[in-house]
């Protein structure tokens, strides 16, 4: 599922990665489709579950390797939608996340979850702790995405073992966060 068919990316947009520069991306790479998109997660839950109904006894399969070297972000609505409600889970108010983002200095406060963006060149990309929270979050939705295709092997009925490659020290994502989603964790150098 790394990488989605152009007949889906036409017919369903909604699964396209938006940049941080507010562009829709087009067909094409791996790792360009939206992991909050409920027909992109549609589509990949059933493939895994296919092709754990097809092969999930064959002998010579031992492991699933549910992708390979994940990383991107998205910026879409959906995704944007999804981090204000991670947000609100995190500090509950937003005079919390005010205290631990330190938004006084060069006031930067915010009233409401909703007047939060993913940093962008477009908006607000120099409060640390908004950086710091995008990344946290990209690989929260990340590590849920690959949580979602695993279960659709287990609910298929493989209980083959599951792995994902990583990149030796990627900055886009915090890997060590799938360390207890995958049972194999493989690092690329």
């Amino acid at each position: 599922t790394g990488a989605h068919p152009a007949w889906m990316a036409r017919k369903y947009p909604d699964i396209l990665r938006v940049g941080h520069n507010g562009m829709k991306r087009k067909f094409g790479a791996r790792h360009n489709s939206c992991p909050n998109s409920p027909t992109y997660r549609k589509y990949s839950v059933a493939l895994a579950a296919k092709l754990a109904e097809r092969y999930k006894d064959y002998d010579n399969i031992v492991a699933w390797h549910i992708s390979n070297e994940y990383g991107g972000e998205c910026h879409c609505p959906l995704c944007q939608a999804a981090f204000k409600n991670w947000l609100k889970d995190k500090y509950q108010t937003v005079d919390k996340m005010n205290r631990a983002w330190a938004t006084t200095f060069w006031s930067h406060r915010y009233n409401d979850f909703d007047q939060v963006d993913s940093p962008s060149p477009r908006g607000d990309s120099s409060l640390h702790g908004l950086n710091l929270d995008w990344k946290r979050f990209v690989t929260d939705q990340t590590v849920d995405f690959v949580k979602w295709e695993i279960q659709a092997l287990r609910d298929a009925g493989s209980d083959k073992p599951t792995t994902i490659n990583m990149m030796y020290d990627f900055q886009g994502l915090n890997y060590h966060k799938f360390a207890d989603v995958v049972d194999l964790s493989l690092i690329h150098i």
